[in-house]
């Protein structure tokens, strides 16, 4: 009797330290810092970060074909060249898909 007690009480941690659930591990996904730009073909579209999205000049061909149609931003302005691409500011970039949407 005493063996069977002792056997009882030596395999009761081990049955339940195998009956524990793991709890799973959540991974958070991450996420760019860019709009997508609807229209636009992926080769117009270079790359994108916190001070803007690259674009290239037949984007912005596109942009002011649309622009004297629909109107011009204050934002305008901040367009510049980086080689031979241009940077847009996010503003810009969303009144491109508003314009895009109007058509």
């Amino acid at each position: 009797m005493k063996v069977l007690a002792y056997l009882m009480v030596a395999l009761i941690p081990i049955a339940c330290a195998n009956t524990k659930s793991k709890a799973k591990r959540h991974v958070a996904k991450s996420h760019t810092n860019t709009r997508p730009l609807p229209n636009a073909r992926s080769s117009d579209v270079i790359s994108g970060n916190e001070t803007g999205t690259l674009v290239s000049a037949n984007w912005i061909h596109r942009y002011k074909a649309l622009e004297a149609k629909h109107g011009k931003v204050a934002d305008d302005a901040m367009i510049y060249m980086e080689g031979d691409k241009y940077r847009i500011p996010i503003k810009v970039a969303d009144h491109f898909n508003d314009m895009v949407r109007k058509q």
